[in-house]
């Protein structure tokens, strides 16, 4: 009785552990036409080191080499970068499995990235030689390993993100094991399992040629759900007389951090403008973080096309709302080798490190090292509040130091360069901070909306009301639009916003209480909302030539109805009350 009963209890556990296993990727590449490109055909999961299928670091498909049935993947040299995007896994465990076919002389490479988007951080780093004897590093330590040539072999990367644990295998024998949020450069690191990199790289010395095929990516371990941002609002309309209050919901399991902080339309602000001629700078109208003069420069081991930026985020920048950017001052230590040009970006990823989208750019030309060199915007560039990144780029000769540096100390957190689609934090070895200023002009505007708390962490199921309060003091009749920018580590929406419409009004109602009348939101694309502290009586509706194109009869003092039918362009909306007509402008889009 008793051996059945335990020959039940243990069917049982494999019957869970069977399930508990889930192959989420799988490819042996019979489907591809032989000669094309890899990432080019793919339906999913592949791409190339810089998001360019097709181009230049696309891998071909081979009937060399098969591990089965015919065909394989063929890295040729170092032009081939293969990322296999595995979805930023911060939960569970998961095993990657490969085959590889190395030829005789030649050697092999790849990586395993944190992070699905690449360069910025490696997880581990793995060699094989062209003799058999290969390495790997992590944390700058390398351990040595054996491995067969001119033969298939299994290639199988355990990731345990619960553990923060990893071990690597070849053939079945354990090659290394380590602690996964570790970098191969650097002891401490991002726990999430990015991406795989097959690239054409070999040991020093030593020439890249092989082949892969067989690509597995299971599930072993089931993660928790990970954070899910859920808010009880998108839409605030207010006379700004009270605080409104609102909810932010971690509906996953996993932890949530966030922050929130309100920005500042130029399209939904009433700023006074200084003209558009340039100002010359000083510190009332600089972003910058250099802290005395230029004095050294950062220099890379090979020649590249290296770009550096300064980060300034909302804590920085809030004095500054409403003000435009004009120029970049940059400090140029050596001479680079070309392609000198100052870049200013959007914000970046809430969780992936690194500036975002290009916002704009202009080359100049700059003869004499270390001296400074400024570049004047063709397109002043309003500040909001989000976070905005100034800097250059520039080809660098190996074992040059053209990016100019202060004197320091380094204000942690801002300074960052990269080489290639990544970014990185500049060392913590240097004490020194990127040479890049930025000049404004115009004047700050009158920041009537705040939010707090700022920041938080919520727990799986956990909520957070957060408070939006208003300044009105001395603004004048009209509309006003601001946001409030919730970030957070859901990577399935990592910003959020909350329009928040602000009405001031002008007239006294019989209560000895200024007549305002909220329209929002604004622009639109489906219903406007009318909202009062008086009785609407009538709602005309113009078009910018002054065609009436509706009426409504309200009497209330709340009113919706729908503009989606209506051609995209500007309207005019003008309310009756008892007191007097009051008219506002709305943009249908």
């Amino acid at each position: 009785m008793k051996k059945i009963l335990f020959s039940t209890f243990l069917l049982l556990i494999v019957v869970f552990a069977v399930r508990a296993q889930t192959v989420l990727f799988q490819d042996n590449f019979e489907s591809y036409t032989t000669g094309g490109f890899l990432a080019q055909q793919a339906t999913s999961g592949w791409t190339t080191w810089s998001n360019q299928p097709g181009g230049g670091e696309d891998a071909v498909i081979s009937t060399d080499q098969a591990h089965s049935p015919t065909k394989s993947v063929y890295i040729a040299s170092t032009a081939d970068d293969i990322i296999l995007k595995l979805g930023n896994k911060t939960s569970g465990k998961y095993s990657v499995k490969f085959y590889y076919f190395i030829p005789t002389g030649f050697g092999a490479y790849f990586n395993i990235q944190h992070f699905e988007a690449p360069g910025n951080e490696w997880a581990i780093e793995v060699y094989f030689g062209n003799n058999g004897t290969g390495n790997t590093s992590v944390n700058s330590i390398e351990v040595p390993f054996s491995h067969l040539m001119n033969t298939w072999i299994e290639v199988e990367a355990i990731v345990d993100l619960d553990l923060d644990d990893a071990s690597l295998y070849i053939d079945g024998t354990l090659i290394r094991n380590w602690v996964f949020s570790m970098q191969s450069n650097a002891p401490t690191g991002t726990k999430q399992l990015g991406g795989v990199n097959f690239f054409g790289g070999a040991i020093s010395g030593q020439t890249p040629k092989y082949y892969f095929d067989d690509v597995t990516f299971t599930q072993l371990v089931a993660g928790s759900e990970p954070p899910t941002i859920s808010l009880s609002t998108t839409n605030i309309a207010t006379d700004g007389t009270a605080n409104e209050v609102f909810t932010v919901s971690n509906t996953g399991d996993q932890q949530m951090t966030f922050i929130a902080y309100p920005i500042f339309p130029e399209s939904g602000t009433k700023a006074k403008k200084q003209s558009d001629q340039f100002v010359k700078a000083d510190k009332a109208n600089e972003l910058s973080y250099v802290n005395g003069l230029l004095s050294s420069g950062l220099g890379f081991g090979g020649t590249a096309t290296v770009r550096s930026a300064v980060k300034f985020d909302y804590a920085y920048l809030n004095q500054y709302i409403g003000r435009e950017l004009v120029s970049l001052t940059i400090g140029v230590n050596e001479l680079p080798a070309g392609n000198t040009k100052v870049q200013i970006y959007d914000r970046g990823s809430f969780s992936t490190p690194g500036a975002g989208i290009l916002l704009a750019e202009k080359p100049f030309t700059v003869t004499t090292p270390a001296s400074e060199v400024t570049v004047i915007l063709d397109t002043p560039i309003y500040l909001d509040g989000r976070d905005i990144w100034l800097g250059w780029v520039c080809d660098a000769t190996g074992g040059t130091y053209p990016i100019g540096m202060d004197e320091g100390p380094k204000v942690p957190g801002v300074n960052w360069t990269s080489v290639g689609p990544g970014w990185s934090e500049v060392s913590s070895t240097v004490d020194n901070n990127l040479y890049i200023m930025g000049t404004l002009q115009g004047s700050s505007i009158h920041q009537w909306l705040s939010v707090s708390p700022q920041n938080g962490v919520l727990n799986g199921g956990a909520q957070q009301s957060l408070t939006a309060s208003f300044d009105v003091t001395g603004m004048i009749t009209g509309n006003y639009l601001a946001k409030i920018v919730i970030g957070c580590n859901d990577q399935t929406a990592e910003y959020s916003e909350i329009d928040v419409n602000l009405t001031i009004g002008a007239s006294i109602n019989d209560n000895n209480e200024k007549v305002s009348v909220m329209v929002y939101p604004n622009p639109l694309r489906e219903t406007l909302n009318l909202q009062s502290n008086t009785e609407m009586n009538t709602v005309h509706v113009y078009s910018i030539t002054g065609t009436l194109v509706r009426t409504y009869h309200p009497k209330s003092e709340k009113f919706s109805f729908p503009v989606s039918d209506l051609p995209g362009g500007m309207y005019s909306i003008v309310i009756t009350t008892p007191f007097e007509n009051i008219e506002h402008k709305i943009v249908i889009q």
